[in-house]
């Protein structure tokens, strides 16, 4: 089984709610979890055929209001480099908060987020026989943010719609092959409701599969 790091939480995504969904889909046991960058072995992520996971955004911003970016040119780099080498990454949620990142990162999300509307209940849509990552996925209703995101990447294969009252019809699960690698992305998960929702956990167990080829 190939070893799954996750890097979580900035001041808008506190861990709860991360890990409870992250421990429904994969067990307690089944990854690992920081809140710290430096603890992603970066530069070594092919040599333990793992899966890179991103909950936390781009610009991060600290209790004192302080900023800083946990993106640099060279973690860019040692991601882009291992996915089109035949790694694995996955973005989830605010994993697609990437301000000012470079446009190899864009590249691997496929999209990248622009805004939500309050909160509210969003309904989310597999795209029936469209994808391997939605096997076993029912629509699912829970109160979340309503990730509107830019699609960057033209050959992305959608699998996934959310919809809310004023706002049907929203991508909101896509996956693409770049190079020997694979990415994925699910836009839900702000609320425990939809977090540790059993859909969203089988759509995370399936998208982990994916793209790791597993």
């Amino acid at each position: 089984m190939k070893k799954i790091y996750m890097l979580m939480e900035d001041k808008w995504h506190p861990r709860d709610v991360i890990l409870a969904g992250m421990e429904a889909a994969l067990g307690k046991d089944g990854f690992v979890a920081t809140v710290n960058p430096e603890e992603i072995p970066w530069s070594k992520l092919a040599d333990e055929a793992a899966v890179f996971i991103s909950q936390k955004g781009e610009n991060q911003e600290l209790p004192d209001g302080s900023k800083f970016k946990w993106i640099t040119g060279e973690r860019e780099k040692f991601v882009w480099d291992f996915v089109n080498g035949g790694g694995g990454a996955l973005f989830i949620h605010c994993g697609t908060v990437l301000d000012d990142a470079g446009e190899k990162w864009f590249r691997m999300s496929g999209g990248t987020f622009l805004h939500h509307p309050a909160q509210l209940p969003v309904t989310y849509v597999p795209i029936k026989g469209s994808h391997p990552i939605v096997e076993g996925v029912e629509p699912f209703t829970a109160s979340d943010e309503h990730y509107h995101c830019e699609i960057r990447v033209k050959d992305i294969s959608p699998f996934m719609i959310g919809g809310s009252e004023k706002n049907p019809g929203i991508l909101t699960g896509w996956c693409q092959e770049i190079g020997k690698g694979r990415t994925a992305a699910l836009t839900p998960g702000h609320t425990m409701e939809a977090a540790a929702n059993p859909n969203m956990a089988q759509l995370i167990r399936n998208a982990v599969k994916w793209v790791s080829r597993g």
